[in-house]
This record gives C-alpha cells, sequence and structure tokens, in this order.
C-alpha cells in the first residue's frame, strides 16, 4: 500500500471510534441498553482494525499522526451528531430576581410542565422555575426564557430517566404508541 494509504485509513478508523464511542455513551446515558450494546461492538472492531494498522505500521509516524488527527476530528463529529440527535433530558433552573415577571406562569401558559419555589437571592425574593424538557427542545425553550425574563439566571443538567406523573405517561405514549387504548388514554 502506499505511504498514505494506510495513515488516511488510520485517521478513518480514529474519527469513526471516537464519533461511536460518544454516541455509545449517549445511549448509555439515556437508557437506551441494547442500541449502546451494538455501537459497543462496532466502536470495538473499528478500533481493533484502526489501532492494528498503527501497530503493524510503528515505522510509519503519519500512521500515528493519522490516528491521533482522527481522535480530534471524531471528538468533533460526535459532539456535532449528539447536537443533531438531541437524546435525553434536561432539567432547567431559571432563577429569576423580577417580581414584575412570573417565568413559571409564562412557561406553563406555552405547555410547559414548571414547579415554582420562593426563594431569597442577595437582593430579596426570588421566584424558581424548574422544569424538566426533551432535550430537543433545549434551544428553543432556552431562547423562550431569555425572552420572558432577559436578566434571568438560568442552569440546565441532565435528567436521567425522569419518571413520575404524567411525565412517564407522555414518555411511554412517544416511545410505545401501540400500548393507548380506545379512548387515547395510556
Amino acid at each position: 500500500m502506499p505511504d498514505l494509504l494506510i495513515p488516511a485509513l488510520v485517521f478513518v478508523g480514529g474519527v469513526a471510534d471516537v464519533a461511536l464511542g460518544t454516541i455509545r455513551m449517549l445511549m448509555v446515558t439515556s437508557g437506551l441498553r441494547w442500541q449502546a450494546a451494538v455501537m459497543a461492538m462496532a466502536q470495538i472492531a473499528v478500533f481493533v482494525l484502526a489501532i492494528g494498522a498503527v501497530v503493524t505500521n510503528l515505522d510509519n509516524p503519519f500512521a500515528i499522526l493519522g490516528y491521533t488527527l482522527g481522535w480530534g476530528a471524531g471528538t468533533f463529529l460526535g459532539m456535532w451528531v449528539e447536537e443533531r440527535v438531541a437524546l435525553g433530558f434536561r432539567l432547567i433552573q431559571v432563577i429569576n430576581g423580577d417580581n414584575a415577571i412570573s417565568v413559571s406562569t409564562e412557561l406553563r401558559a406555552r405547555g410547559l410542565r414548571v414547579t415554582r419555589m420562593d426563594g431569597h437571592g442577595m437582593r430579596g425574593t426570588v421566584e424558581v422555575a424548574i422544569t424538566v424538557i426533551p432535550r430537543r427542545s433545549l434551544d428553543s425553550v432556552r431562547a423562550q426564557i431569555m425572552e420572558i425574563a432577559p436578566r434571568a439566571f438560568i442552569t440546565v443538567e441532565r435528567a436521567e430517566r425522569p419518571t413520575g406523573g404524567s411525565f412517564t405517561e407522555e414518555i411511554r405514549a412517544r416511545r410505545m404508541p401501540w400500548i393507548r387504548d380506545r379512548a387515547g388514554s395510556i
């Protein structure tokens, strides 16, 4: 094989290895067990082939460089895919110090479930609004919050497998639409 073909193949292997690993971890944290297991098998097959090519060509510094560049590009690609796929859920907490605005009321009017608590901040009473949303809705909901209360403090955390109340029913309906009875309820 020409001297640059192996580094190119190793580069592609590095990209695929890390991108598959990133997607696999997203599936693990989202509770997609079988999909994560299949992704793990694909990832390890790519890893073995790529690292095998590097080890058998240690005299070719471009093979090593190709794999390291592949890891960097794979990290970028994996993050890009994560943004597009947007698996899982996010918990958004909004701390609003403007008593003239009710973030929780406005978000409820837009169809979100929100828990409201009163808190005490450095400058007095604050509203604390908490909601759990599908990850793919994060940018939209964040933009809505900034529209409602531009000076609010917002934090976002990963929410692992939220359950309880009607939230569980909605998740089940989305994952298993065939469970609905004739009246449309679960």
